[in-house]
Order: C-alpha cells, then sequence, then structure tokens
C-alpha cells in the first residue's frame, strides 16, 4: 500500500542532506549531483512500492547508498584488476623481528592528532596519490566500514585481491603520512 508523500519538496527537504551523503563518499561534486539526481528519479519510479515504514528520508539514503554501490562497482570494472601477490613481508623488518626502516614517533594525544584538519589533509592527499583500485579499497573498509566480503560483489574481486589491495594501500599511505606529516611537525 503506498503512502502519501509530497514529492514536489523533495528536493527542498532532502537535497542538501542527500549531497553531503553522495560527496563525503564520492569526491566528486559532479557525481554527487548526478547520484542524487539518479535517486531522486529511482524515488519517483519506486514511489508506488514506499510503504512509510520509515521515513522518507531514511528511504532516499538508502537508495542513494545503493546507487553509490553501483557507481563503485561499475568504476571498478573498468579498473585494471591486479594480479600480482602480496608483497614479502619479511622485506620491512630485520632479522630479530623490528622495523627494517624506523618508523617515526608519534608522540602526542591521538585524539588531538585526529581532530588535527592538517592531519586530515595530509591523509586526503596521500589518498589522492594511491592508484584508484587501492583508494576504494581503503575508502571502503576503512572509511565505509564495508566487510571484505561486501567489498569483492562491489568490486567484483576475491578476497585476495581485496587483501592485497588494501595491504598496499595501507603501506603506501604509511609512507606518504610518515614523510609528509610526521616529519613536518
Amino acid at each position: 500500500m503506498a503512502v502519501q508523500t509530497d514529492v514536489s519538496k523533495w528536493v527542498d527537504r532532502y537535497g542538501d542532506i542527500l549531497y553531503r551523503y553522495a560527496l563525503a563518499r564520492v569526491n566528486d561534486t559532479d557525481v554527487a549531483q548526478d547520484l542524487v539526481q539518479d535517486t531522486f528519479m529511482a524515488a519517483l519510479k519506486a514511489i508506488d512500492n514506499f510503504a512509510g515504514k520509515a521515513q522518507e528520508k531514511t528511504w532516499l539514503i538508502g537508495i542513494l547508498k545503493h546507487k553509490i554501490i553501483d557507481y563503485y562497482r561499475k568504476k571498478s570494472s573498468q579498473m585494471e584488476k591486479s594480479t600480482e601477490s602480496a608483497p614479502d613481508v619479511d622485506a620491512f623488518f630485520d632479522e630479530k623481528g623490528r622495523w627494517a626502516i624506523p618508523v617515526n614517533s608519534w608522540d602526542g594525544d591521538p585524539d588531538r592528532v585526529l581532530s588535527n584538519r592538517q592531519f586530515f589533509a595530509t591523509l586526503h592527499e596521500c589518498m589522492d596519490q594511491l592508484p584508484k583500485n587501492q583508494f576504494l579499497v581503503f575508502k571502503f573498509r576503512e572509511m565505509m566500514t564495508f566487510s571484505i566480503e561486501e567489498l569483492c560483489n562491489i568490486l567484483n574481486l576475491t578476497a585476495t585481491n581485496v587483501s592485497v589491495l588494501l595491504y598496499r594501500a595501507r603501506q603506501a599511505l604509511r609512507k606518504c603520512i610518515d614523510s609528509n606529516w610526521f616529519e613536518r611537525t
């Protein structure tokens, strides 16, 4: 049974919320706008199925989330899939199990570092330097908390491939943050 809803006010009520939600997940204003527009179009087509069990906003965000997943799924199918094996972990450690290349000290209050805008600017700069497949895997896993299984389904990759990409992204980010943040602070 369809619920009575005022479709003409969706853009005014939910446009900004949906746009911010999309932008936080795709980091591209044009793509975020397109995804919100696609969300409204899909919602209009499915309005007869809206039973009112959730708020309109929740229903629209659910549609948008699926649009974002579809966007990344399409994008990942265009990416070249990495088939290389994981790097040799032993290369990072000496014979006694210590770091072969010393890690800079991350002294200080972690809460203070995390709240520091400059740190996040550096993190995002470092993330932008990652290859697209590593960027997507890292963002989905660490920032959007998708499971490995969800990543495999979204990106059409094997669990091993996702793990390798995540490992490489973490290593690259560690190195980049080390040299661009901790050596400057």
